[in-house]
């Protein structure tokens, strides 16, 4: 089942979340929970170019050339009249005749620009890794850690050892403020049901701010614990947070996993519906510090803020208000205990993909076959 999206006049197709599809080949969803911690840094960059098409190859030794600039033509339907529907006149032929890659949530311009974006990037690190370059120097530091990724001998012989230091700081979790400490640290991959991020203010951008949104969910969307038909990956996720935990040396990996499924379950609840955070009005919700404290006074927001570097806050932006409330408070209900077992199985499914765990995990269609 497929849905479209448009936005800025590009037209993408998006599967909806109750579609088996979304979730095969789901690897890197699995290993990647999002938004990923409770305090995120500011992303520095931004987007260049977005009307040329820059295409790089290898056998021509990494010589640029520059493709057509302007708009795709072809993607309209000329049997529409533009005064009719708009849209279709625009994209009607690449809506009827596009279909979503099945390793694909949804595909559009900026999907297909940010596949070719990585495959630019691949062929200028391979590229770079094999001329080497002066110790010390950008371009060996690049093939030294390209190398090193790709060196799956050195990683399984390390197994989980880079990890020890994170997994004892987590075991040693006692309070819920050391908890959201945990959770705000930018040095390693953590989740949690509140997270926030600095960025430029939507209404004021001569400034950052910093904002604050739900999250805390391994699946893609709060749908996915919903649906009465989204069953079998619901126990296929759950069978994959006790493989992670075991693991880590985890004991009762099993019983770890049900809670852990049933706390995020209970966060889904409090999340809004996909539709509602696209709306912006709604999500610029503009408080003072003590404005944020009287949202949830029991919550240890000026803890996290702090461990995050971001103490001299004076303003920040709440997106998804209603639901801060009760995830404050669904937060302090639950055991530190369970923090801890939440906490660990995220550091371990989010570093897979640099330790010997990415060897020793498998995706939700493999784990549901079991």
């Amino acid at each position: 089942m497929e849905r479209l999206t448009a936005s800025f006049g590009l037209v993408a197709k998006q599967r909806r979340h109750d579609d088996p599809a979304t979730l095969e080949g789901s690897h890197a969803q699995l290993h990647s929970p999002r938004p990923g911690r409770f305090f995120a840094r500011a992303r520095r960059g931004g987007l260049r170019n977005w009307y040329g098409r820059r295409q790089r190859s290898a056998s021509s030794g990494g010589s640029a050339a520059i493709g057509a600039y302007g708009l795709d033509l072809t993607a309209g339907d000329p049997s529409v009249q533009p005064g009719n529907d708009f849209f279709r006149y625009c994209n009607g032929r690449w809506l009827d005749t596009t279909e979503i890659p099945s390793d694909q949530r949804s595909w559009g311009t900026f999907v297909i620009l940010a596949e070719k974006a990585s495959q630019d990037q691949r062929v200028i690190i391979e590229e770079t890794a094999l001329a080497g370059g002066a110790p010390g120097s950008a371009q060996q530091r690049i093939a030294a850690t390209y190398n090193a990724y790709l060196n799956t001998d050195a990683i399984n012989a390390r197994g989980l050892a880079p990890l020890q230091e994170d997994l004892a700081s987590i075991a040693a979790l006692r309070t819920h403020e050391d908890v959201i400490r945990s959770m705000a640290r930018n040095d390693i991959p953590t989740n949690g049901p509140i997270v926030a991020f600095a960025g430029l203010d939507a209404r004021n951008p001569q400034r950052y701010v910093v904002s604050f949104t739900h999250a805390g969910l391994g699946l893609p969307e709060r749908e996915y614990y919903r649906r009465a038909d989204g069953e079998a990956n619901r126990v296929a996720y759950v069978a994959y947070i006790e493989q992670v935990l075991t693991l880590a040396g985890q004991s009762n990996g099993a019983a770890k996993a049900r809670s852990i499924m049933a706390l995020e379950t209970q966060i889904a609840r409090l999340h809004w519906p996909v539709a509602d955070r696209r709306q912006r009005d709604r999500t610029y919700n503009l408080k003072t510090r003590a404005e944020l404290r009287a949202i949830a006074p029991n919550f240890p927001w000026d803890a996290g803020l702090e461990a995050a570097g971001m103490g001299e806050a004076t303003e920040v932006v709440v997106r998804e208000l209603s639901a801060m409330a009760p995830l404050a408070q669904l937060f302090l209900a639950t055991p530190v205990s369970t923090w801890r077992d939440y906490l660990t199985y995220n550091l371990i499914s989010s570093s897979a993909v640099y330790s010997q765990a990415r060897s020793m995990t498998r995706t939700l269609p493999s784990l549901a076959a079991r």
